[in-house]
C-alpha cells in the first residue's frame, strides 16, 4: 500500500474525526487504547493516539487541528468536514473547489483531484 504525502490533507465529507497516520507530525500527543476506525472496505485500523497537528493552507497560513486521531495504518490525512461544521464552519463546493469558511473568511480550500478535495 502506497503512503500519501504527510502534507496533503483530504477534506472528507464522510469521516467522523480528523485523522493522520504520522505520529512525528503531532505537536501534542496522548496515547490511547479505545478502538478502531472502520474503513469503507470493512478493514479496521487501530487508533494509537490523539493530539494536535499543524498544517499549512492554500494561503500559506499554518492552521491548527485539534483532537486529531493518530491512525498509523491509514494512507490518507483526513480533515472531517462534519467536525468543522459542528464548530460553526461552513463549506461551499463550486467549480472543483471546496472552500471552508467562518463568516466571510475562507480558512481552508481544497481542489478536486481524482474525485477527492485535497488541501
Amino acid at each position: 500500500m502506497k503512503k500519501r504525502s504527510a502534507s496533503k490533507w483530504v477534506l472528507d465529507f464522510e469521516c467522523t474525526y480528523h485523522v493522520h497516520p504520522h505520529k512525528d507530525l503531532f505537536s501534542t500527543y496522548d496515547h490511547v487504547d479505545f478502538g478502531v476506525v472502520n474503513m469503507d472496505n470493512d478493514a479496521e485500523c487501530k487508533v494509537a493516539g490523539i493530539g494536535t497537528v499543524h498544517t499549512k493552507t492554500h494561503d500559506g497560513v499554518v492552521r491548527t487541528l485539534t483532537k486529531v486521531w493518530h491512525v498509523p495504518d491509514l494512507n490518507q490525512n483526513l480533515i472531517s468536514l462534519g467536525v468543522l461544521e459542528a464548530k460553526g464552519f461552513g463549506y461551499l463546493v463550486e467549480g472543483g473547489v471546496l472552500k471552508v469558511s467562518k463568516g466571510a473568511r475562507v480558512l481552508l480550500k481544497g481542489l478536486r483531484h481524482e474525485g477527492l478535495y485535497v488541501l
